[in-house]
Order: structure tokens, then C-alpha cells, then sequence
């Protein structure tokens, strides 16, 4: 008898799943959660389908009403790819849920020419660049930049961590020679010395999480000098990276919030090792539409390091000091506003205002304090996804010292 109930008691189960199954084939894909089963995207070009597949399959399968429209459109904004860009999410014939995106692409393959000014003069070139090559969002630059001093040429490729398990990589090369000086902080030459330097690196990114990466490389420098205080130098480094960065588009401005650190340990053959770091935090926010708050702030630390190594003004991300002012100490922080003033078929115009803070080492390894405002505009081209004109001044308030900039081609 038991045996007979069992059997039924089987029976009974197996016919309920055949008949939940059959409900559930009848059932409206929305009554059944299977989210969005396809994303379909109307406008590209050179961009190949699967890259977008590829960096937005997390909504695959994701319910329609859990879908924020505004993180998709962050997502493809933060590509530096795409502009006019509308999602929908609707039901095709086969009722199946469906991501819309029609979007127009951004130039990526052309020369691009470079004119910068100065307090200390003029420079100029031009670059071959290819900010999505092979259809991926990789980046392929080729070209130089030169001036009556020096001249520099560099050759670069990027690829892009895309995914966990699909680490991306940096190549690069670069060229210098030529006459540079160091100045102090009250823009006094110190030494200018003839120099010829030749560089390569290579680097391994792997993406963590969808805002996190780790990476480690290798670099090699060869440098060279007749000046009498510095010893010519072949420097292999290794270095680890790690970095945090979150973004969000409001409509005017791709507001980015990141935290990166580099730890390096550099050997000399001609000289001492030695080991450097370098911290930058990032935070942008939108107030208002139209207007965002920018914060930033900068370290780079390193011990006995090769003059060649040493950085200048833009390694603390301020604009106060001279040019040529390069140390292996230095520390910089700046808070401020941006404010777009027009949106057009040209592009987005801004202005900027922020107040700067600079922290650092002299090249007699005196420690000094500096401050002062910097403000100017920038355009946005629509069409490019750089800043490519950009005017700027800076006020050094300790040393009573203004530094300009213009530039063309490329914000500098």
C-alpha cells in the first residue's frame, strides 16, 4: 500500500510541475521576470556591437523598472565615445523586453594639431589619434611635440580593462632631447643642462569590480647629460597601481569621483635605487545643473631619486608654480566651481575658478609653502572627447607671480 501512495504522490508532483510549467509558458514575459532579454543599439560606426554588448551585459536579464536609464547613459558618456544619446526600454513582437539605444559617435581617427603658450614660450606639434581603435575604445596616438628648446615624440597604445577576465594593457614610448632647466619657486634658473632621453613601458590593468582596478608593469629610461652635476642614468622600474572611480553624467558635466596610488621601486645602474609614491584623490559633484564642485588633491613622494625622475607643477595637479620648477617632494590640493555656460552644436563652454594650495621641496631641499587662485575657460567640443581650447591664468599669492596658458589642439 505504501508503495501504491508513493507512486501516486510522484505522479501528482510531476503532473504539478508540467502544469506550473505550462502557466508560466503563458504567462506575459513581464509577469515571468526575466528582464531584458536583448539591448539593441542604432548608430554606430566604427564602434564594434559586441563592445556594447560587452560593457552593458550586466543588464541583461536585470528587470525593466531596476534599470536606471541615467547609469546606462553614464556608462556610455564615460567612453568619451558618443553624444545625443536616448535609451527606451520596450516590448518587441515577440514581447520580449528590449534596451533601445540610439546614440551618434564621436570622432575618434584624426590629427589632431597642438599649439601651446607659456610664461616660458611657445610650443607646438601635432598627433595622429585613434581614441577607438579596433572598434574597443582602445587608444592608438602617435606624434610630437616641439619647441625652440627641445623636441619630444611619443608612440602609445591603450587597451581598456573591460571586464574581470579580460585584463587590459598600456604600451609606450617616448623620445626627448634638447635644453630644459630647473627653476626655484620664485622662478630663478637653478641649472639648465642638454639632454637626451629614451623611454618604454609596459603595463597590466585588471578590473575588480565594476569601479575598481589593480595593475602592476615595468618601465626603462635612458638618460644622458655632459652637465657636470648629474651622472647619465639607465633606470629599470616596477610598479604596482591601484585605483578607485566612480561616474555620473547630469547632463552637462561627467562628474568623476576617484582615489589612485602608484608604489614604484626603481634601480639605477648608475647609481643608487630607489623607491617613489604617488597618491591622487579626486571629487566632483553637481550643485546646480550647470554647475559642479571640484576638488582635488595630490602627493608624489620619492627618496635620493635620479634628477630625471624628478616632477613638476602638474604631478600635484596645480597651475601656481613655474613651469620648470621640478622636485622629488611635493604635495597640492585645489577646490573650486565649473560652470557651463552654453551648450552647442559646437560643444559645451565653461568657466572655472579654484583656489590652490602647494606643498613641496625645493632643489636646495627647502621646504615651502604656496597659494593662490586659478581660473580661466574651456571648450568642450562635441565632436572630440577633450578639452581641445582652453585659456587659463594663475595667481601665485606668496610670491606675488602670474602664470598664463593658451592652447589649441589640446588643453595644456
Amino acid at each position: 500500500m505504501r508503495k501504491i501512495y508513493s507512486l501516486l504522490l510522484l505522479l501528482f508532483i510531476s503532473q504539478f510541475s508540467l502544469f506550473a510549467e505550462e502557466i508560466s509558458l503563458k504567462l506575459p514575459k513581464d509577469q515571468q521576470n526575466e528582464g531584458i532579454q536583448r539591448i539593441e543599439v542604432v548608430g554606430l560606426k566604427r564602434t564594434k556591437d559586441e563592445y556594447i554588448q560587452s560593457l552593458l551585459e550586466k543588464y541583461i536579464g536585470m528587470e525593466s523598472e531596476k534599470i536606471d536609464v541615467g547609469e546606462v547613459e553614464t556608462s556610455l558618456q564615460a567612453t568619451g565615445l558618443f553624444t545625443d544619446i536616448s535609451i527606451e526600454i520596450e516590448e518587441d513582437r515577440m514581447d520580449e523586453s528590449v534596451l533601445y539605444i540610439n546614440l551618434t559617435e564621436k570622432w575618434s581617427f584624426l590629427p589632431i594639431p597642438f599649439f601651446a603658450y607659456t610664461d616660458d614660450g611657445a610650443k607646438g606639434g601635432g598627433f595622429v589619434m585613434d581614441t577607438n581603435a579596433f572598434g574597443r575604445n582602445n587608444m592608438l596616438m602617435a606624434g610630437g611635440s616641439f619647441s625652440a628648446e627641445s623636441y619630444t615624440v611619443i608612440g602609445l597604445f591603450v587597451k581598456g580593462a573591460l571586464r574581470p577576465e579580460v585584463p587590459g594593457y598600456t604600451i609606450i614610448t617616448t623620445l626627448s632631447s634638447g635644453t630644459e632647466g630647473i627653476k626655484d619657486e620664485e622662478d630663478a634658473t637653478i641649472v639648465e643642462y642638454d639632454f637626451t632621453r629614451l623611454s618604454g613601458g609596459f603595463s597590466l590593468i585588471k578590473k575588480i569590480t565594476e569601479n575598481t582596478s589593480i595593475g602592476s608593469g615595468i618601465r626603462y629610461a635612458y638618460w644622458t647629460t655632459e652637465h657636470p652635476w648629474f651622472d647619465p642614468a639607465r633606470i629599470f622600474s616596477a610598479h604596482m597601481e591601484a585605483k578607485y572611480e566612480k561616474q555620473d553624467w547630469n547632463g552637462w558635466f561627467l562628474l568623476n569621483s576617484s582615489l589612485e596610488g602608484e608604489l614604484a621601486y626603481s634601480f639605477d645602474v648608475n647609481n643608487l635605487p630607489f623607491a617613489s609614491v604617488s597618491i591622487m584623490a579626486r571629487g566632483e559633484r553637481a550643485l546646480l545643473d550647470r554647475m559642479r564642485l571640484i576638488t582635488k588633491a595630490a602627493l608624489y613622494y620619492a627618496e635620493a631619486s635620479h634628477i630625471s625622475t624628478y616632477k613638476s607643477q602638474k604631478e600635484a595637479g596645480v597651475a601656481i608654480m613655474p613651469e620648470d620648477f621640478k622636485s622629488e617632494k611635493m604635495l597640492g590640493a585645489s577646490g573650486g566651481f565649473e560652470i557651463g555656460v552654453s551648450s552647442t552644436a559646437l560643444g559645451l563652454v565653461s568657466v572655472y575658478s579654484v583656489y590652490q594650495g602647494f606643498l613641496a621641496q625645493n632643489f636646495d631641499e627647502d621646504t615651502f609653502w604656496n597659494h593662490g587662485p586659478s581660473f580661466g575657460g574651456r571648450l568642450y567640443l562635441k565632436k572630440i572627447a577633450l578639452p581641445a581650447v582652453s585659456l587659463g591664468a594663475a595667481f601665485n599669492v606668496t610670491t606675488n607671480r602670474w602664470n598664463g596658458s593658451a592652447s589649441f589642439g589640446f588643453s595644456y
